[in-house]
């Protein structure tokens, strides 16, 4: 960078520099660069093979029941007929009439004993099952044709390009905003020195009238309007001094520090040695293809295009290569509890019938009579008895443990058919959105040309301007000798010698002014097209100068 500036004095470049470590606005912009830098690998990494691992842990656990019943019926008779007969005797009388007398008894006896017995026999189970499932897996993919992961990577690029000319331009911007400060400090330390000189002359001329008036060779009006011009000159000087404040507090805002002096133009060497570098069309034409704003919005145009290309890719088949290791490990721990309760019901019956049949027949000469009784007796004795037998046996446990390892690799095709219409709208409105950026293209370069052509012609007239008043005030001082020449002989009054002054020391200022105005033109120029840089403001070193005294703030 350039050399140590002298203690004291702070310098255009040494400004610069300081606005360059301290401008917020420049500092957003390097962090906006550094960000739009990582779009590029951020795009090219979606064209690299992708790995990731997973893992998975899973615990479950289950209690599942079931019980059930076993009926058994086992019947068991037992027969015993008794039979019990009696005949009795038969008796017939022959007695005149031939009666028979008969007399049947019949005993029947039977018995039968049964016997049936059910067995029922209920099983139940109650069994905890817990499962811990661990799986892990690394998947691989590595895309082999994606078009619009090709488009995006272009597009990163020309962000970042995009990125790299706003920094460039924030830049150009810092250099005109420190020389526009440091110029206002300048001019304004001028014009109060100007002011401190030009009420010097007036106390002096002043003084002189006072004593003109003394001796009685001149009017009171002539005092009177000495006083006056002084007193004006201070209320200038008030002014000027409160300008000079408010712009130190301006170039401090913009290198974090106020500077004590500020240099000087060479006034002389200024005007015999700049000129104006090529003509309007040239400046006119490089303007409309280099000046940043151009330049950043032709990118914008290029970034637009392939958003539209990226879009219309996105029709087309995409082929990847994917791969997969899964592992799986298992451990299943499960308890088991059972029971046996059994049932048995018995039932036992007996029976007893006994029959008795007795018959009577009679007969006679009136006839035959017959008469039967038959009586039954049955009997009935049943008998039920229940007995419960339950059984529990042990818990018991068992753990099983399972290994599984699953590897493929193979490829991918992927072909969209049908997305709802979502991309075909992002086509048509990225369309749309270049046609926008080709017509703020044309906006911008037409700006921008004619943001050249008002700084080339202010710069000329600027500098046209400050040679006539460099030449106006040539003769101003002279004109202002000849009245303090003519005052003293007494051809000249006060108020002439007085308007010499005011005049030459405004011409003065408003040479300064043009001087300034001459080279902040030409930076904006060459801002204009793009060629502002550091070597520029180092070059204006030629045209500066140490302070012969350092103006009171």
């Amino acid at each position: 960078m350039a050399a140590p500036p002298e203690p004291g004095v702070l310098t255009l470049l040494r400004a610069y520099e300081l606005a360059l470590q301290k401008d917020r606005t420049y500092a957003a912009a390097q962090a906006a660069y550094r960000a739009m830098q990582e779009k590029v690998p951020q795009a090219r990494s979606a064209l690299r093979p992708n790995v990731m691992l997973s893992a998975d842990l899973k615990a479950s656990t289950s209690a599942p029941t079931s019980s059930s019943r076993l009926e058994e019926v086992v019947a068991e008779q037992n027969g015993t007929d008794t039979t019990a007969q009696s005949t009795g005797s038969t008796t017939e009388t022959r007695d005149g009439l031939n009666t028979s007398t008969q007399t049947t008894s019949d005993t029947l006896r039977n018995e039968q004993i049964s016997e049936n017995t059910n067995s029922a026999v209920r099983q139940s189970s109650a069994q905890s099952v817990h499962s811990l499932k661990a799986e892990s897996a690394i998947n691989f993919t590595w895309p082999i044709y994606r078009p619009s992961l090709n488009r995006q990577v272009e597009q990163s690029q020309l962000v970042e390009e995009q990125a790299l000319l706003q920094l460039k331009a924030s830049r150009q911007d810092v250099a005109l905003r420190v020389a526009r400060a440091y110029f206002d400090v300048l001019l304004a330390r001028e014009s109060l020195a100007a002011l401190a000189v030009q009420k010097a002359a007036i106390e002096q001329q002043l003084a002189v009238a006072e004593n003109s008036f003394e001796q009685g060779v001149v009017t009171i009006a002539d005092v009177r309007e000495a006083q006056a011009k002084k007193d004006a000159v201070l209320a200038q000087e008030v002014a000027v001094r409160n300008t000079l404040k408010v712009k130190h507090t301006s170039l401090q805002a913009l290198i974090g520090q106020r500077a004590e002096a500020v240099q000087q133009l060479r006034v002389d060497e200024l005007l015999s040695g700049f000129t104006m570098p090529g003509d309007l069309d040239q400046w006119s034409a490089q303007a409309q293809e280099q000046a940043y704003e151009v330049q950043i919005e032709l990118l914008g145009l290029r970034i637009a295009q392939k958003e539209l290309n990226k879009h219309t890719d996105a029709y087309k088949p995409t082929l990847d290569i994917v791969a997969n290791l899964i592992a799986n490990r298992s451990r299943d721990t499960s308890r088991t509890r059972s029971s046996i309760a059994q049932t048995d019901q018995s039932n036992a019956s007996s029976s007893s019938a006994s029959e008795t049949t007795s018959t009577t027949s009679s007969a006679s000469a009136f006839g035959n009579a017959r008469t039967q009784t038959t009586t039954d007796s049955n009997t009935q004795t049943s008998s039920q008895s229940t007995v419960d037998t339950s059984t529990s046996r042990p818990a018991s446990r068992n753990r099983s443990y399972g290994k599984q390892w699953d590897a493929y690799i193979g490829v991918r095709l992927d072909f969209p058919l049908y997305d709802g219409g979502l991309n075909s709208s992002r086509v048509r409105e990225s369309a749309a959105l270049q046609e926008q950026k080709d017509i703020d293209l044309q906006r911008v370069r037409a700006e921008a040309a004619l943001a050249a052509e008002t700084a080339y012609l202010e710069a000329a007239g600027f500098l046209a301007e400050a040679q006539a008043l460099k030449a106006a005030e040539t003769s101003g001082r002279v004109a202002l000798e000849a009245n303090q020449m003519g005052y003293e002989v007494g051809l000249r009054i006060n108020s002439d010698v007085l308007n010499a002054q005011q005049q030459l020391f405004t011409t003065r200022r408003d040479l300064m002014r043009a001087q300034v105005d001459a080279l902040m033109a030409t930076l904006k120029l060459k801002a204009h097209v793009g060629a502002l840089e550091d070597v520029d403001i180092r070059a204006l070193d030629r045209w500066m100068t140490l302070p012969k005294t350092t103006s009171p703030r």
